[in-house]
C-alpha cells in the first residue's frame, strides 16, 4: 500500500518562535506515532515548510487541523501525492531551523514545489475538461 505525502508552506506569527515549534514537533511526534504519520517541520525566518506522510485520511485530517491553527497563516499545499515509500520513516516529527547556509536551498525547494504543484494543477484541469 502506498504512502500519502503532503507538503505545505505557511508564515508563522510573531509569537511562534523556534522554541515553540520544537515543542509543537515534540507533541506532534507522540500523536503522529499513533496515527502512522511521519515527517519533518522546517523553519527559516518567518517561513514554515512541513512534510506529512502516512495514511491519506490521517494526513489530510492532521493537515486540516494544522491549517486552522492561528499561530501561523497562509497555509498553501505545495505538493500532495501517493508515493511508494516514506522520506522520513524514522521521524514521527522531526524539526529543523534552517540557518543562513541553508536559506538558498530552502527557497529553491519551496520554488520547485510550487512550480511542480502548478504543473500538476494545469494537467488536472486539462484532464477534467
Amino acid at each position: 500500500m502506498g504512502v500519502y505525502q503532503l507538503i505545505y508552506q505557511s508564515v508563522r506569527t510573531v509569537d511562534l518562535d523556534a522554541k515553540a515549534l520544537r515543542g509543537i514537533a515534540a507533541e506532534s511526534a507522540v500523536r503522529n506515532a499513533a496515527k502512522g504519520i511521519t515527517g519533518v517541520l522546517l523553519m527559516q525566518g518567518d517561513s514554515i515548510l512541513q512534510v506529512l506522510e502516512g495514511p491519506e485520511d490521517a494526513v489530510r485530517s492532521v493537515y486540516d487541523t494544522i491549517a486552522q491553527d492561528r499561530r501561523h497563516h497562509g497555509c498553501v499545499i505545495l505538493f500532495a501525492r501517493q508515493t511508494g515509500r516514506r522520506s522520513f520513516d524514522s521521524w514521527t516529527m522531526g524539526f529543523c531551523e534552517v540557518d543562513e547556509d541553508g536559506v538558498d536551498h530552502f527557497r529553491m525547494t519551496i520554488s520547485a514545489l510550487r512550480a511542480r504543484q502548478m504543473q500538476v494543477s494545469k494537467t488536472t484541469r486539462k484532464l477534467a475538461s
